[in-house]
């Protein structure tokens, strides 16, 4: 899968901590096991064209894809780029997606809606509203 990305999108390694942020969102995983893991740019880099995620964290000693989208409100359509970008770039079997958002009472009604829509992908889907740490 890799082969397919420019080796300029991509990192591979054990670092305890990789951080994902843009425009005041900010998700941190810890990687408790210190695995290597790869982190990909997903947006603009590996995935140019169409609906794409922020980025993402393949974990394939744990067979885990993590999707993160850093949003502003409209998690359906954050939901609906995990989902596109997982077709495109998944390879493992449990996927995970975070979306990181602006807290508003719309985000809870869709967030419902958009954990059920990855749900029926198979991705287990958090949504957020504030900068969080998530252990793998």
């Amino acid at each position: 899968m890799l082969s397919n990305i420019d080796n300029s999108c991509y990192i591979t390694d054990s670092r305890s901590k990789f951080v994902f942020q843009e425009n005041g969102k900010k998700i941190t995983l810890c990687n408790i096991d210190k695995v290597e893991s790869t982190r990909i740019d997903v947006d603009g880099c590996a995935v140019k064209e169409g609906i794409r995620c922020d980025g993402m964290l393949k974990v394939d000693m744990k067979d885990l894809d993590i999707y993160i989208e850093l949003k502003g409100s409209d998690v359906l359509h954050g939901a609906d780029q995990i989902i596109r970008t997982r077709n495109i770039l998944g390879t493992n079997k449990n996927s995970k997606g975070y979306i990181v958002c602006s807290s508003g009472p719309k985000v809870k009604t869709d967030g419902q809606n958009a954990k059920k829509k990855a749900r029926a992908k198979g991705i287990d889907l958090v949504i957020e509203t504030n900068q969080r740490e998530y252990d793998y």
